[in-house]
């Protein structure tokens, strides 16, 4: 569905007084956007400043990024369209519990346990049994 709007001369005076949007590259490999918008009457000036860096990535993902667009974004540039596609902060997961973690603790406290049973001295004859179970209570007393 494509629509013609034509504009007149109110919206090319109110298009005319806010700036064009700007972008800058330093040379310590840093982007300066420099972006403006109109809310109620005020020209709002937005300043992002980007880092740019290089990271390395799997072979899969790498080839990925070399697709075709398609779609609305079929002629944009490479890279992220920042109109278009919002990137969060990355996010880490933890597993609370898992098959083989539990199978670990179960063994743990069986060596404990065994551990615990071994250390059963008998005060009489200093055998690795209860006292009041001692084969020679008898004799020893």
């Amino acid at each position: 569905m494509t629509t013609t709007t034509k504009r007149d001369w109110h919206h090319q005076v109110e298009h005319e007084r806010i700036p064009a949007n700007e972008v800058h590259e330093t040379n310590d490999g840093k982007t300066i956007r420099i972006e403006y918008r109109e809310d109620n009457g005020i020209i709002y000036k937005t300043t992002k400043t980007y880092r740019n860096q290089k990271l390395k990535v799997l072979p899969i993902v790498a080839e990925r990024k070399k697709w075709k667009k398609f779609g609305n974004a079929a002629n944009d540039p490479p890279g992220i369209n920042t109109a278009t596609t919002k990137v969060d902060d990355e996010i880490t997961m933890q597993f609370i519990s898992n098959k083989e973690d539990a199978k670990q603790d179960e063994d743990k406290l069986i060596k404990e346990a065994v551990s615990t049973l071994k250390k059963v001295q008998c005060r009489l004859c200093k055998g690795d049994h209860w006292t009041t179970k001692c084969p020679y209570k008898d004799n020893l007393q």
